[in-house]
């Protein structure tokens, strides 16, 4: 019996020591409430570099002073700023639907009144109502895309939880 014991214990651990691995996080703190933003293998990473161009992608690979996003290898010192892609999925979607509708509304509506043979061709009500919905999804996208910047005091990190 004590075998039997011995035998399905032994399984069991080994069968969880398989699905146990090592994980590292890219991580920087900011004030307020939630004190760390993290971001794991898979995940989608917005950045800022030092020499001014944009990288975005998903992190395929985290390393100990670098990670992989893409193709492109990115040094934790040659950040810039960080832009957090993992709040607000309503402000984003708020923001896209009334930047298209901003856009399409003012040219649909004029076209229908060029059909009707309206007099004026461009009436005021429409271009107030395209302007509050670009004004609108201009300010969802702002919101969207707040960029977090990376400084001595916030420096980005890789944080490694090896057991």
């Amino acid at each position: 019996m004590n075998y039997l014991r011995f035998l399905v214990f032994f399984i069991f651990s080994a069968y969880l020591s398989t699905s146990l691995f090592s994980q590292k996080i890219v991580a920087f703190d900011k004030r307020g409430k939630v004190k760390r933003v993290k971001y794991y293998e898979g995940e989608f990473i917005r950045l800022k570099m030092l020499n001014g161009g944009l990288v975005e992608g998903e992190i395929s690979i985290i390393k100990d002073k670098s990670f992989v996003v893409g193709l492109k290898e990115i040094k934790l010192d040659s950040v810039a700023k960080v832009y957090n892609t993992q709040l607000y999925y309503g402000f984003n979607l708020l923001g896209k639907v009334t930047l298209i509708a901003g856009i399409a509304y003012f040219p649909l509506d004029t076209f229908n009144r060029l059909i009707n043979n309206d007099d004026p061709l461009v009436s005021e009500a429409s271009a107030e109502i395209s302007g509050v919905f670009l004004g609108v999804g201009l300010l969802c996208a702002s919101i969207v895309n707040k960029g977090y910047r990376i400084s001595e005091k916030r420096p980005l990190k890789i944080i490694d939880l090896t057991i």
